[in-house]
């Protein structure tokens, strides 16, 4: 398995305004069941600046509230979680 191996491994979870918690704790706990110390990266979305092109409602940003709050709950399980942007818009790849 993943953690008898030589490969590195990391989780990414993509989070918006209206991420449910009650899932991301059985993430949290997957994750763990694995091995808790694979890091868990928690990502908030970055919104489109024009989502009615896609017909479907905006996905906007989580507040820094909800992310803390998260990432509080989530580090109950695992040993890292780390929030970190989505990087690609700042390079003007989207």
């Amino acid at each position: 398995m993943c953690w008898t191996s030589q490969v590195e491994v990391f989780i990414k979870i993509i989070v918006a305004q209206t991420t449910n918690p009650t899932e991301l704790e059985p993430s949290a706990q997957l994750v763990a069941s694995v091995n808790p110390s694979i890091p868990v990266f928690l990502q908030p979305v970055t919104p489109l600046e024009d989502s009615g092109a896609f017909k479907q409602p905006p996905m906007l940003a989580p507040s820094p509230n909800q992310v803390l709050n998260w990432q509080a709950m989530i580090k109950r399980f695992v040993k890292s979680v780390r929030v970190v942007p989505q990087t690609h818009k700042i390079l003007n790849q989207l």
